[in-house]
């Protein structure tokens, strides 16, 4: 792939006017298409099938051969964060989740992530007598809360979309210098914060092996509809996606992501045939059959902003 962030619109050379979306554009465009932030020159790659599972990459906008955006433009690595940042520092009376360094770069505060997570998990067990503002007890509070840990998923999955735009490109080693993950007193990879198709098994080892205490961006595909369970207590929609074909001691496992919701509404975001930056908990149950070459994980979804649809515009 081209340097720089796959992108969703562009602008056309030959007419004025805003961004035109990707569902109206065509490979017919190229060399006629611009970005929609800056003058640097675009190009349309069609939809295609990837992997073992043949899963439909949606079409998309790339940069032209030999072309570069600019610092500022929103299409850039930096201009995407600076936009992120600028979203979290936007919300009155709440820290924000990127701490500035002295060189520019920014710290992404897990900790408040991990707060979030709790919150939001607690947030899901109230009845909506409790969640209402006329409630004088908890109701302003659970406002309040709301409004932070929306800002905080939002950030997260923001910069999960953004390593998702920018997946096998130079611009990765860039994101990485820009935004450094630290929980505690440590610091955490990239790699151990965010996972697509390539790397489920790696998840799925860490999960049953708890050396994950901390969300993580998971980037997932929906392979069918949403699903209701009558015996889930906590999560009972479901979303299962594409799999993952991995060999492991000479043996074949498919690797199958679940999303869980607490929240049909927050379920119904969701649909199907669709890529996603999901950023939560992730959990396996035991293995019942070690024979069985399906290995299933996993992650819970309790806030709206927890989701972000890989082709959306950024929407803060």
């Amino acid at each position: 792939m081209s340097k720089g962030l796959k992108m969703y619109s562009a602008k056309k050379k030959d007419a004025e006017g805003l961004a035109v979306k990707i569902s109206k554009l065509s490979k017919a465009d190229n060399k006629n298409l611009r970005c929609a932030y800056c003058m640097a020159d675009i190009q349309y790659v069609s939809a295609y099938l990837s992997g073992a599972s043949k899963h439909l990459v949606d079409a998309y906008l790339r940069l032209g051969k030999n072309e570069d955006h600019t610092n500022e433009c929103k299409n850039s690595v930096k201009g995407f964060i600076d936009r992120l940042v600028a979203d979290s520092n936007a919300i009155e009376d709440i820290p924000s989740i990127f701490e500035l360094q002295e060189d520019g770069s920014f710290l992404f505060r897990m900790n408040l992530l991990v707060e979030a997570q709790k919150a939001a998990e607690d947030l899901s067990n109230l009845t909506d007598n409790d969640r209402s503002p006329k409630n004088t007890s908890y109701g302003h509070d659970y406002v309040r809360t709301g409004q932070r840990l929306e800002s905080y998923f939002r950030s997260a999955s923001g910069i999960a979309k953004l390593r998702a735009l920018i997946k096998d490109s130079s611009d990765v080693d860039l994101l990485k210098g820009l935004v450094k993950i630290k929980y505690k007193n440590s610091y955490i990879k990239w790699d151990d914060f965010y996972y697509d198709n390539s790397n489920y098994n790696t998840l799925f080892d860490r999960v049953t092996k708890a050396k994950l205490s901390h969300p993580v961006a998971v980037n997932v595909t929906t392979k069918v509809n949403l699903r209701h369970s009558t015996t889930a207590k906590k999560c009972p929609w479901r979303y299962q996606c594409i799999s993952k074909i991995a060999t492991k001691n000479e043996k074949k496992f498919i690797y199958v992501p679940w999303l869980e919701f607490s929240d049909e509404k927050i379920a119904n975001i969701v649909s199907q045939s669709s890529t996603y930056l999901i950023v939560g908990k992730v959990w396996a149950g035991k293995i019942k059959d070690e024979q069985s070459e399906f290995r299933h994980f996993n992650v819970s979804i309790h806030n709206r902003c927890q989701i972000k649809k890989e082709t959306d515009e950024f929407d803060a």
